[in-house]
């Protein structure tokens, strides 16, 4: 196997199958022309099981933060307000019945939502894995906290890292789906 890439005129390759042994370390100060280095990364994976049963309407509006229910919520310091925010979300969820998994995305207090996932479920059981990613412009140096939200279009109930009906909630499953959101901030 090779990997070549082409930035700005300049070729680089490995060829990993005349490769022996490890990779040398190498230090990252030494590379120059480099952008959009990794600054940091937060992450959190949530394994509760949880279920709500509040509506978030499918229509032509945004989703709001008062619709559906909170799951998990990350905070991040940004470095530099002109750095990018990468905003990868997972979620595993079943319905009580047929519809639609609305998986938005709200930053603080802001009402309308950022992002969206969503998916389709033909009925009660039926295990969904909504993921997405969302990229933005950092905006700020102050804590910023992202908040994923859940719900169906229709009235019933969902789950989330769970399956409604004790077969994967309570048996060998159990405490091992996990559903998280990590945010990478990239170097402007």
């Amino acid at each position: 196997m090779s990997v070549t890439q082409i930035k700005d005129g300049n070729i680089v390759s490995l060829d990993a199958s005349k490769l022996t042994g490890n990779l040398p370390a190498i230090s990252g100060a030494s590379l120059t022309g480099v952008t959009g280095k990794i600054v940091q990364v937060v992450n959190v994976q949530d394994k509760a099981y949880a279920t709500n049963s509040t509506i978030v309407p499918y229509d032509q509006t945004r989703p709001q933060n008062t619709e559906g229910g909170e799951v998990m919520t990350l905070a991040i310091t940004p470095t530099n307000a002109s750095n990018l925010l990468y905003i990868d979300v997972v979620c595993h969820c079943t319905a009580t019945l047929a519809g639609i998994f609305c998986v938005p995305l709200f930053q603080d207090s802001t009402a309308d939502c950022i992002a969206v996932g969503g998916q389709s479920t033909n009925g009660a059981s039926h295990m969904a894995n909504i993921g997405y990613r969302h990229i933005m412009t950092a905006g700020t140096t102050s804590a910023t906290t992202f908040k994923v939200r859940m719900g169906l279009n229709t009235a019933g109930t969902f789950s989330f890292n769970g399956d409604g009906q004790t077969k994967w909630d309570t048996n060998g499953a159990s405490g091992r789906i996990s559903s998280s959101i990590t945010i990478w901030e990239i170097q402007a």
